[in-house]
């Protein structure tokens, strides 16, 4: 039993040996593997991120290093060059014997006058008085100084100093020995960083200063064009356009006249149509270049406008630009005007209606509720409305051009009337504020299909139309004489002289002068932003014109009265003497023009005696002593 028990535990330890030997030989061989794959791994990550850190971290240095020692080197540069070329210049002109120079100065600052000689129109100083002008001198003007008695040294027959010039004169001195070999770069071998770096700085000033010119020449052309009358903005693309919209225009007229029988061919509106019928197909686009006679119409930008109302207006003026800024959203600008500006739709207002028989007035008496109700659909109509004395809810509709200070006799002349004895704002007194009509601003809302017949604007206005929705179609006679005017204001009917047509789209504002012959239609539905001014300097044309209407009333689209007449007359006079008495005659051509003005106003209003007077811009009679 003994024996037998001991192999057991013999066994049994023998056994349990292999199990350790074997758990240990597996450990042994797992962790191998384990540690080689870990570091690896371990390797790997940090060599991958360590790139990625390093780059990064290099990158940044190096750029910043970079441009630190560029501005560095190129201020340096720059401070050192400017002072030797300064005392060059200094030093050579002390030496030459004093002599006339030719000094031009003009708006832009570039190098072009090292390479030109003296231009026309320079002026002739001593050489004192230039030898004092720095070459680094912050104005943006340029100076040219060459003396008469002196050639060009570094002329070349360009515009701008050549790349040998530059060298010449900085690249010989501008590069310090020591930087060579420390500082170079991989795509510009054997040169040194400095002398790269200014190659390049002077290579984009040559750009920048052909830039400069090219748009100062395109701009001296362009105001060249628009002097000669000639229009860039008037392409043959957008006049083929406009003789589409003229042609539609016409075919709608025929459809609308062709089958109209009983009463309705004594309306207005049939009348109108008929006489617009046989006047549009001789339409032409106005001529706006000299070379191909006389200049009709011109067109311009906004801020070319500017400078062309600083001058009497004797031609419609087209200007190219936006709608107002308050229409945004998807609705319709005449969607916005009578949902949110136009509140109150109880109100009521004057509608031309073309139905009407020629026996009545043009117009009738509606509410805005029917101007909305009928504007609203935006549908074609047999019978389109034409609301042409809407006030204005906008603000400041006035194109930019109209608020100089020779458009402005107008304004002055209304507030004057409303403010004749107080300055304040609330000095206006009730009988003032009951007859005035503000004829500065107002809106045109019309239907497809409304035509006017020939006129002129009431009281020898000129105006202004801007086109917010729609196209409006304006035809004019161009550069009548006076015989031509005489002509027409005989017999209206009369269409004789050079018929011409513009169109106006969204955006685009006309602007008429006074006494222009004119009519207007559209084929759709339209909102145009209007008013009239006065030009300081075209006192003499409006008091012509304003003679002319007193004699034909019938030739204006709104009624006049001696009494409306007189009292416009009698403000503009007095604005006029103030002027004189002030010495400021400059916008009205002199004092032999202003004194000329008001002894025409002084001919015109005859004082003594009752006369219906009414206020400068309306129809309300009021019974006064003139």
């Amino acid at each position: 039993m003994c024996a037998a028990k001991r192999k057991a535990q013999l066994a049994a330890r023998s056994s349990s040996r292999r199990s350790t030997q074997g758990l240990q030989l597996n450990s042994k061989l797992n962790s191998k593997p384990i540690s080689k794959l870990n570091s690896k791994l371990n390797s790997k990550l940090n060599s991958k991120l360590n790139s990625k850190l390093n780059s990064k971290l290099i990158s940044k240095l190096n750029s910043k290093l970079i441009s630190k020692l560029n501005s560095k080197l190129i201020s340096k540069l720059n401070s050192k060059l400017i002072s030797k070329l300064n005392s060059r210049h200094a030093a050579q002109h002390r030496s030459r014997p004093k002599a006339q120079l030719a000094v031009r100065i003009s708006g832009r600052g570039s190098a072009r006058g090292l390479a030109r000689g003296p231009q026309p129109g320079a002026e002739t100083v001593s050489q004192e008085s230039v030898q004092g002008l720095p070459l680094n001198s912050p104005s943006t003007d340029r100076v040219e100084v060459r003396s008469e008695a002196q050639p060009n040294a570094h002329s070349s027959g360009q515009d701008l100093p050549t790349e040998e010039f530059y060298q010449k004169h900085l690249y010989s001195e501008a590069v310090p020995s020591r930087t060579t070999g420390f500082c170079k770069l991989g795509n510009c071998p054997g040169k040194p960083q400095t002398k790269y770096i200014w190659h390049k700085y002077l290579r984009q000033h040559q750009r920048r200063s052909h830039k400069l010119l090219k748009r100062e020449t395109k701009t001296s052309k362009q105001a060249e064009e628009l002097s000669a009358g000639q229009s860039p903005l008037l392409t043959d693309a957008k006049i083929s356009r406009h003789q589409v919209i003229k042609e539609e225009a016409l075919e709608d007229l025929r459809n609308r006249t062709c089958n109209v029988n009983g009463s309705l061919r004594n309306s207005h509106g049939f009348m109108t149509n008929d006489e617009v019928k046989h006047i549009l197909p001789r339409a032409q686009p106005p001529n706006t270049d000299p070379k191909a006679g006389e200049v009709e119409a011109t067109f311009c930008t906004a801020e070319e406008s500017r400078g062309l109302v600083n001058d009497t207006i004797t031609n419609p003026i087209v200007i190219k630009g936006q709608p107002e800024c308050v229409f945004v959203g998807q609705k319709r600008p005449i969607e916005q005007i009578l949902d949110e500006w136009l509140l109150d739709l109880n109100k009521r207002v004057s509608v031309q209606i073309p139905t009407r028989d020629q026996s009545l007035d043009t117009f009738e008496v509606r509410k805005l509720r029917e101007v909305y109700d009928k504007f609203m659909p935006n549908t074609k109509s047999d019978q389109p409305w034409n609301v042409l004395d809407l006030s204005n809810p906008l603000p400041n509709i006035l194109p930019p051009c109209i608020e100089a200070m020779n458009c402005q006799l107008l304004h002055l002349i209304q507030h004057h009337s409303l403010q004749s004895d107080w300055a304040q704002r609330d000095a206006s007194s009730r009988r003032e504020a009951r007859h005035h009509k503000n004829v500065l601003e107002g809106l045109l809302l019309c239907e497809g299909g409304h035509w006017t017949s020939y006129h002129t604007d009431s009281k020898g206005f000129s105006t202004f139309i801007k086109s917010q929705e729609g196209v409006t179609i304006v035809v004019f006679l161009a550069n009548p004489t006076d015989d031509e005017w005489d002509n027409w204001a005989s017999d209206v009917s009369q269409d004789n002289g050079r018929i011409r047509f513009v169109i106006l789209e969204p955006g685009n504002t006309i602007l008429l002068p006074s006494g222009c012959i004119h009519l207007v239609g559209r084929c759709k539905q339209t909102l145009n932003t209007t008013g009239h001014f006065l030009q300081w300097s075209g006192i003499g044309v409006w008091l012509k014109i304003l003679r002319k209407q007193r004699v034909k009333k019938q030739i204006t689209n709104e009624e006049m009265t001696d009494g409306s007449i007189s009292e416009l007359l009698r403000i503009a006079l007095k604005l006029i003497e103030t002027k004189i008495g002030k010495n400021q005659v400059e916008v009205m051509g002199g004092m032999d023009k202003a004194l000329k003005n008001a002894q025409m106003i002084k001919v015109s209003v005859r004082p003594g005696g009752k006369t219906e007077v009414t206020n400068a811009a309306t129809g309300f009679v009021r019974r006064n002593q003139t």
